[in-house]
């Protein structure tokens, strides 16, 4: 049976749900109002009491006991789409930059060139074609205790928090680490179990 899923902001109390497609897309729209907050993308049949560790308060724990988590997100703010007055990403981002997503809460970064996406498919962060860095957070933040992504049930990076910027704003700070090969390894299976290329 196929799952439906939701990307939260805990923080912000913000849900959208939809295809994937449409999430990879409005994640990377959202990520600069959204740096900082944690995120998850979670599925429908979450079991209720059942959480990634050290993620959720003991608040937030109370609350989602009764109803799932799931189904509390679907109560919250529909993620705002922006206004069709501003530019398209490819006016936005600086296509000749590599870009990095930042796992804030572990202090490590993914650079987007480590996929073999050709680089006239890339729109700064983002992929027309092939993958992109919004693939590197919902792979690492999705929650399901289901388990039907072939044993992908859920994601290292779950409650993390994330921003995206240009790979020589991580080269000036000390303390970062590249997890970019690994991570586009575990990425790579996750896509195969049951997401299909969007080639």
């Amino acid at each position: 049976m196929e799952q439906n899923w939701a990307l939260i902001n805990l923080d912000k109390r913000q849900a959208l749900r939809g295809r994937l497609g449409k999430l990879r897309e409005v994640l990377l729209e959202r990520l600069g109002s959204w740096a900082g907050d944690r995120l998850m993308f979670i599925s429908e049949y979450n079991r209720e009491g059942y959480y990634p560790e050290g993620v959720l308060t003991a608040e937030e724990t109370e609350e989602f006991d009764e109803e799932g988590l799931y189904y509390v997100a679907k109560k919250w703010e529909k993620v705002p789409q922006w206004p069709s007055s501003l530019p398209d990403d490819a006016e936005v981002f600086a296509h000749d930059k590599v870009w990095v997503v930042r796992n804030l809460s572990k202090r490590v970064y993914v650079r987007s060139d480590a996929f073999g996406t050709a680089a006239e498919h890339m729109r700064g962060p983002e992929a027309m074609k092939g993958r992109s860095l919004a693939d590197v957070i919902l792979s690492g933040i999705h929650w399901s205790t289901h388990g039907d992504r072939g044993g992908f049930g859920w994601g290292k990076w779950v409650g993390d928090r994330f921003d995206i910027c240009v790979g020589d704003v991580v080269k000036s700070e000390e303390g970062w680490e590249d997890v970019s090969q690994a991570i586009a390894k575990v990425r790579a299976m996750w896509y195969r179990c049951d997401v299909p290329d969007d080639d």
